[in-house]
Parts: C-alpha cells; sequence; structure tokens
C-alpha cells in the first residue's frame, strides 16, 4: 500500500491537483493499491498519527513538507519537487522569515529522503544554488507527464482564420500575468490586423477595449479542452519572483493545449523553457513588447505556425503521455516492494 500526500486535491484545482490526479492513474494502471491524505495545514500534517504511516510500504509527498513533518519515516519518502515550494520565500513577511529560517534544515531532510524527483532542469538546479548536495543515485530530473486519452490533433489554419483565438487558463493570481496575457493580445490584433479573442478562467475579470475576452463557463475538465481544441495558441506568461517566492517549475498547461495541438507562447521564466521548445514546441518571450511580437510573428509564427502546432502535439503525446511516469514509478515502487 502506498500512500500520496498533497496540499492540494479536488474540488480545487491547480497544477497539483492535476499532477496528484494523474499520480493516481499511473498506479492504478500498474494495480498499486494506494490512498491520498489531503491536508491544508501544518497542523493537520502533525496530527496525523505516526503508527497509521507504518503500513505504507511508500509514502509520495506531492509537497514535501509532509514528509518534513514526519522525519522518522524519510528513508521511504518519495517527493516531487516543482518550484515555488523550494524557493523558501513568500509575500507574506512572516512567513518568509520562517522560511529561510528553516530552509537548511529542509533541505537537509530532502537530503535524507529515498528519492526526489524534479520536474525541471531548472528547478533541480534552482536547489543546487541553496547548497544541496546532490546524489544522483537520490535525485531524479522526470518532466511533467500528462494524461493523452483524450488527445486529438486539430488541423488550425492560422492564416485563413478571421479570429485568432488565444487561451491562458491559469489561477488569477499576480505572477501568472494574466494582465500581460490581455496585453499581449492587444499587440497581437495591431500587428495581424485581425480580431483576437482571448479565452480566461471562469473567475478571471478582465476586460479590453481592442480585443474580445470571453470565460469558461465552468471549471469543468470538458470546458477547458474545448477551449484548447479551438484555440490557435495558449499563454503561459508567468514571471519569476523570487523574494514572493513564485515561479513556474514547468508550466503543466503547456502540456494540456499541446494534445489539442495548441502551441504555446511563454516567457523565459522559470522552468518554462524545459516545457517549451523554442520554434518546435511553441515560442519563447524575453519581454511583452511591440517589438519583440512583432519579430516573433514575422520570422517564426507566421512561416512555422503549422510544423510547431503539429511538432507539439507530437512530442507531448509520444514523450509526455502519462505511461512514461508509469515507467518510472512502476520501477520505484517495485524497489519499495
Amino acid at each position: 500500500m502506498i500512500l500520496i500526500t498533497t496540499p492540494d486535491y479536488l474540488p480545487r484545482l491547480g497544477g497539483l491537483t492535476t499532477l496528484t490526479l494523474d499520480l493516481e492513474k499511473v498506479l492504478n494502471a500498474l494495480g498499486i493499491k494506494y490512498e491520498v491524505f489531503h491536508w491544508s495545514s501544518q497542523s493537520e500534517i502533525i496530527s496525523y498519527p505516526n503508527q497509521n504511516l507504518e503500513k505504507y510500504k511508500l509514502i509520495i509527498n506531492v509537497h514535501f513538507l509532509f514528509g518534513y513533518f514526519k522525519k522518522k519515516l524519510q528513508g521511504k519518502m518519495i517527493n516531487i519537487i516543482h518550484g515555488s515550494e523550494v524557493m523558501f520565500s513568500s509575500p507574506i513577511w512572516w512567513k518568509r522569515i520562517v522560511k529561510k529560517a528553516l530552509r537548511a534544515k529542509m533541505i537537509a531532510h530532502l537530503e535524507s529522503c529515498q528519492t526526489n524527483l524534479f520536474i525541471s532542469e531548472f528547478t533541480f538546479n534552482l536547489m543546487t544554488k541553496f547548497s544541496y548536495k546532490t546524489n544522483y543515485g537520490r535525485d531524479v530530473v522526470y518532466h511533467n507527464g500528462i494524461d493523452t486519452a483524450s488527445s486529438a490533433f486539430i488541423s488550425k489554419d492560422l492564416n485563413s482564420a478571421e479570429v485568432i483565438k488565444f487561451v491562458c487558463i491559469a489561477r488569477d493570481v499576480k505572477h501568472k500575468n494574466l494582465a500581460g496575457c490581455v496585453k499581449l493580445c492587444e499587440m497581437a490584433q495591431d500587428k495581424l490586423n485581425k480580431k483576437v479573442q482571448l479565452t480566461l478562467p471562469k473567475d478571471a475579470h478582465y476586460t479590453s477595449s481592442k480585443i474580445s475576452i470571453v470565460n469558461l463557463n465552468s471549471q469543468s475538465e470538458e470546458d477547458k479542452n474545448k477551449a484548447y481544441a479551438d484555440a490557435h495558441f495558449n499563454l503561459l506568461l508567468s514571471s519569476y519572483d523570487p523574494t514572493n517566492g513564485f515561479m513556474e517549475g514547468f508550466g503543466l498547461t503547456v502540456l494540456e493545449s499541446a494534445v489539442y495541438s495548441a502551441p504555446s507562447i511563454v516567457m523565459r521564466s522559470g522552468g518554462l523553457t524545459d516545457s517549451v521548445h523554442e520554434n518546435e514546441t511553441g515560442w519563447v518571450m524575453n519581454h511583452i513588447n511591440t517589438q519583440e511580437l512583432s519579430d516573433i510573428f514575422d520570422n517564426k509564427i507566421l512561416k512555422d505556425y503549422e510544423r510547431v502546432s503539429k511538432k507539439c502535439f507530437d512530442h507531448t503525446t509520444s514523450s509526455h503521455r502519462l505511461s512514461e511516469w508509469g515507467r518510472i514509478f512502476g520501477s520505484i515502487c517495485e524497489v519499495a516492494a
């Protein structure tokens, strides 16, 4: 029996929830029994009975904090390391002080665990900057996987389209930069001299006098996937904010859109360059300004959109499907058995 611990789970949406659900699919496919412990505070972790943990052969922490407070079992802990949680900072001043004070102890804990699975090279390299002692018998860099069961290549002719459709399905928080998505779409409309539509999450409240902004009707997978299938581009313009502890460790929506052949435009920020291969599976920007947007469209997108759209679909469905995660977790679970 395996225990999965996570701070995010349904009905709350987000990257950690999606990863947890995908991990469940992987374990189900492998025929491995598991249970999920959803915690929302440090006190819930501490109050979890230690004796209950003895029955598990392996504990997979979607966020390493559970293991930090259950150190006696660190020898059978698998931690999935994303990014923001190992920046050891926070926008709240007192949390920032606490995280920095505990950083050395938390890093020492991670060094003592059985396996740390980093979802991007960027996140792995970030840890080494904090004096994390790497161990290639313990540390694994393994990019995010995604459920590709409903994937469908959809041919999208950018040149003949009357409306160019962008989508950004990310949480409406500052570092996800939804305001920057609106700005980029406004510039794209001026550049292309075509109508532009931007689809945002259900509860994101943005307006524009230039472009059409629509919101998803719900938070359902069906609505989200329909938006990706209809879009020409996915946007993930997240900013890197180490002071407040925010970064994009990999960018799961890059994969979610790619399985419907919508390539992504992202910022050169955090682990986004791990998830988007320049002019192969999408495009990377350094700044959101008219000159750079014009250069990217003239020299890359308008010339290569059809090829990149097909390449992002092929690459994601061949290299990021959940069966790839099944290989590594199957091996880990077999060793722990």
